[in-house]
């Protein structure tokens, strides 16, 4: 294996697929970059992965291996991997930055690649977690074809503190998911007053059936598949849907935007400027859901490769200014 450099050219925070394709970009123009792996992924309970030429319906795991084989069989020479977190990042001496991981090891890289992706907040509703992801989806385009045909479908609208948000959502997802369903029902779970916002009487006139009561638990028979997920209500009854639809919130996935004094938008993702992705602090880039709204692996392939060649493009002009200074 190939003696780690003192200096990365970059520092990457994440081996999603953002990550993986920024690291990519990176060996192929004989940057170094080291590349910190926690192992947790969002997509982990997804089995398959869509919309992703060559790779649609397989599973995000085997990528992300084929991805790691690739990388470190053909850029052994430049890529290191470390297999740990990264507890802090900051600012260090000669505009280079600092890393220090899990098990409080240092890095130095004179760029940084943002690639942590988010964490969903997901309900506190009791079965939700264990179907997230198997018959609760939160995106159609990433699970809806598999489901053609279904008979039913469930919106959910659960959290209070977005609600508005969360009801946009179920106009829109709702309209989307009779490509796939015959009947579709929105789940209100208690909040009366949706009851008389336009846009729920606007589907409920569209032919959507409305079911306001509170959600005990969520449930799924996980054999044989095809299966479905059942929604028990407090009163005691039960709808079987064949899916269920929700987007919860999401986080950004650790403290580096308050640790390098980030910018973020108002839907909470790491500020970015095109077609680099570069941040609002210079020599630090993010990539993948961290900072695009549309969370899918297509995307952050894209913006994994735009921040690499961010980071090449930036090193390559501070080597030919340091060169003109000889000349």
């Amino acid at each position: 294996m190939a003696t780690c450099p003192s200096v990365f050219d970059a520092l990457v925070i994440g081996a999603g697929p953002a990550g993986l394709s920024a690291a990519l970009a990176l060996g192929r123009v004989m940057r170094t970059a080291a590349i910190f792996d926690t192992g947790i992924f969002r997509n982990a309970p997804a089995n398959h992965m869509h919309t992703v030429p060559t790779w649609d319906h397989q599973s995000p795991l085997a990528y992300r291996q084929k991805c790691i084989t690739e990388l470190r069989q053909r850029y052994n020479g430049t890529i290191h991997f470390a297999n740990t977190g990264v507890s802090s990042v900051k600012t260090g001496t000669d505009s280079n930055y600092i890393v220090i991981d899990e098990s409080g090891k240092t890095w130095t890289g004179k760029k940084v690649i943002l690639a942590t992706g988010v964490k969903d907040i997901l309900p506190d509703v009791k079965g939700y977690a264990k179907a997230w992801g198997r018959y609760i989806f939160h995106c159609l385009f990433c699970h809806g074809f598999e489901q053609r045909g279904s008979e039913s479908a469930g919106l959910l609208v659960l959290d209070k503190t977005v609600l508005s948000n969360e009801v946009e959502i179920a106009v829109h997802f709702g309209h989307l998911a009779k490509q796939f369903a015959k009947k579709i029902t929105v789940f209100l779970d208690s909040i009366a007053e949706l009851l008389e916002d336009p846009r729920i009487k606007g589907l409920e006139s569209q032919g959507f059936l409305i079911n306001s009561k509170p959600i005990a638990r969520i449930t799924y028979a996980p054999d044989p598949e095809p299966g479905f997920a059942t929604v028990h209500l407090e009163d005691g009854s039960e709808e079987d849907m064949s899916f269920l639809v929700h987007r919860p919130r999401t986080v950004l996935s650790g403290d580096f935007v308050n640790q390098l004094g980030l910018e973020v938008t108002e839907a909470g993702d790491v500020k970015t400027t095109p077609p680099f992705y570069e941040t609002s602090v210079k020599g630090v880039f993010a990539a993948g859901d961290c900072a695009v709204p549309l969370k899918q692996v297509v995307w952050a392939v894209s913006t994994g490769v735009s921040a690499g060649s961010g980071v090449n493009f930036q090193v390559l002009a501070a080597d030919m200014a340091a060169r003109s200074k000889l000349s």
